[in-house]
This record gives structure tokens, sequence and C-alpha cells, in this order.
């Protein structure tokens, strides 16, 4: 839409979705350019067989704090996501004007080329062991050996996949998955050279260490040597304290709504204690008359 936006944060999906054709993968903020806003972008991967065309999560935006801001449903139409292809990051899901502490994706719908569409609301989520980076002496050999750059964190087995050195994790969905969806890293390849990286790191005395990770935000990890890039602002929802605020004011004092006609509740009010009165009197009398009936 003619503006850039510069990459400023990301955090990876610490979870996978058990029996779901689509992951979430991870989400970005980005900085439009000459402006103070941020815009977050949500990524997906598609792990099924077929053509994913149309997709629809349900994002909530946190504040720092951990106050709700805005909580929507998303729609990705017009998909043409073969398997193990990543999507999303060139949407623009929110802008705004203030600081977002997370935001918290659950996956609804997906729909393919074949006409079959999956409701992914009872998919359950399944937790990531925390990553453990790997000592610089690993980094380097493993890129060495490899040829590339992403080498990150010990890559690890795990019921219902593998976790890449670069952080992603691939599903295995009842077939193995012997390629990295995101790097393309082999992993009989990458475990070799992995091994002998921490070897290579033992033998000058330096160990892998766990990851630190923030206790109240998921979107932490820094984004360095990005350059610029436009988004698809379609469908962006935008976030404005402001505007938050206003609403607020005008919902306290919006007068309450009745259902009753005001004629009818000022004859109630004045009435009432006289009402409320005979009907207490008759009560008391009708008890009386059966009181002496019975004797």
């Amino acid at each position: 839409m003619g503006y850039q936006f510069t990459p400023v944060a990301q955090s990876r999906a610490r979870y996978y979705s058990k029996g779901s054709p689509v992951q979430f993968v991870r989400v970005e903020l980005l900085r439009m350019e000459g402006t103070d806003e941020l815009v977050a972008t949500l990524t997906f991967k598609n792990v099924h067989v077929d053509t994913l065309t149309s997709f629809t999560a349900h994002f909530r935006c946190k504040s720092p704090q951990g106050e709700v801001i805005l909580e929507d449903d998303f729609v990705y139409d017009g998909l043409n996501v073969g398997e193990g292809e990543l999507f999303g990051a060139d949407d623009a899901v929110v802008v705004s004007e203030e600081r977002i502490g997370s935001v918290e994706v659950n996956l609804v719908r997906a729909q393919y080329d074949t006409g079959r569409s999956y409701s992914l609301l009872r998919c359950e989520n399944v937790d990531l062991p925390p990553m453990k980076k790997l000592p610089p002496v690993t980094v380097n050999y493993v890129n060495e050996a490899l040829r590339f750059k992403q080498a990150h964190y010990l890559p690890c087995n795990l019921p219902d996949g593998w976790v890449c050195t670069c952080g992603a994790f691939n599903y295995n969905i009842g077939h193995g998955a012997d390629t990295c969806s995101e790097c393309g890293a082999d992993k009989r390849a990458l475990y070799g050279s992995v091994r002998a990286g921490l070897k290579a790191a033992q033998a000058q005395g330096t160990g892998a260490s766990s990851v630190a990770r923030a206790a109240q935000s998921n979107i932490e990890q820094a984004v360095q040597d990005e350059t610029p890039r436009e988004l698809n602002t379609a469908q962006t929802r935008v976030i404005s304290t402001t505007a938050l605020s206003e609403a607020l004011r005008e919902a306290q004092s919006a007068p309450a709504v009745s259902l009753m006609r005001d004629e009818t509740a000022d004859f109630i009010l004045k009435f009432a204690p006289l009402i409320t009165a005979g009907a207490s009197m008759a009560y008391v009398i009708a008890a009386l008359c059966v009181h002496m009936l019975l004797k």
C-alpha cells in the first residue's frame, strides 16, 4: 500500500497443534517507516499433502500487562500453499500505536483444493521442549559442514516430529520428514554434524546453554539483517488506545437500556410503596381467615 515495514522482533510458537494440517510458526512485529506504529504478522505452515486454499485463525493481542486489547478472526483467502510451505508473513494482521506484549493464536478452519474443509478447534496444543543454544564452536562447525547460516539450537526428536537447529518444528503426521521445511537441512546430515560439532566444543571446554525466555511476553527474539518489505493491509485491524478509551467513556456515560416505557417506569416508582403495603395487608387478612376456618 505504499508503506515499507522494517522487522523489529519475532518469536516462534513453542507448541504444535496435534492432528492439525496447518501449524502456527511465528509472530513477527514490524515498524511502519516514518511512524511509531507497530504491525503484527502471523506465519503458518501447511503440512498437508493437498494445496491449502483458505485458512482462518483466531488471534488475541495483549498488552505488556496481560490485558486483552484486541481479539478477532483473520481469514487468509485465495491461497495456493503446497505441503511444507509457509504463508501469512506478508499479511498485516494488526497495526497498533501502543506496545504489544503478546499475540495468542488459535487455529479455526482450513480448506483445500480438493474441496475438503477441516475444523481445527479441537486440535490439542502440545508444548515443545525449551530450545538449547549450541556453543559457538558447534554453530560454526555445523554451518560450515552444511554450508548455510541457520545453525542456532540443539535439534531433538519428539513423538510427532523433530525440531531443527534453525528452531523449526517439523511435524511428521504419519510419515517421516527428513528435510526441514524451513531451512532445508537434511536431518541425517544435520544430526551428524551437530554430534561432531559438540565433540569439538567439548574438546575446547564449552557446552550448550539454555535459551533465556521472557516470562510475560512471547515477542522476544530480535530480528537482524532484515530489509524493509511491503505488506498486504487489506484486512488489517487497528488498535488505538485513544479510540479504546473514548469508546469505553461513551459506554460508561450511555443511559441504561430499558425494556419498558418511561411512563410505566414512572408509575411503578411512584406507587410501588402503596402497592407493597396493600399486598402485605391482604396477605395478613387472608392468613387470619384461614386460621379461623381451621379452628
